[in-house]
């Protein structure tokens, strides 16, 4: 048997104990806002998902889920910043007065 294998990994056991260990956050030099530290699976409950050799295609097919989503997070904010600042610039009285086509020169987007 070659290739990877996927697990299901319970939060907690049948008897309610944590089914992992958080290992403390690692001392680091650099990139303090990045904190990193180490999940302990030793003797934890999981389950295997698919057949062992293709827990890569399970994780794959996750992963383009997880990027379509991503980029519909991206292009949202996108239209709402876009719309805000539409918003903003429609109402503000900066240069009206002075501009030879106000009120007109606001253009839409």
């Amino acid at each position: 048997m070659r290739g990877l294998a996927l697990f299901l990994l319970p939060r907690y056991r049948a008897n309610g104990e944590l089914n992992y260990t958080i290992r403390p956050l690692k001392d680091k030099i650099a990139t303090r806002s990045v904190p990193t530290g180490e999940v302990e699976l030793r003797d934890s409950e999981a389950y295997l998902l698919g057949q062992a050799e293709d827990g890569i295609y399970l994780i794959l097919e996750v992963l383009n889920v997880s990027r379509i989503a991503n980029s519909m997070g991206s292009v949202a904010l996108a239209q709402r910043a876009i719309a805000d600042a539409l918003g903003y610039a429609e109402t503000r009285d900066c240069f009206r007065a002075a501009h030879p086509r106000a009120p007109d020169a606001v253009p839409s987007i």
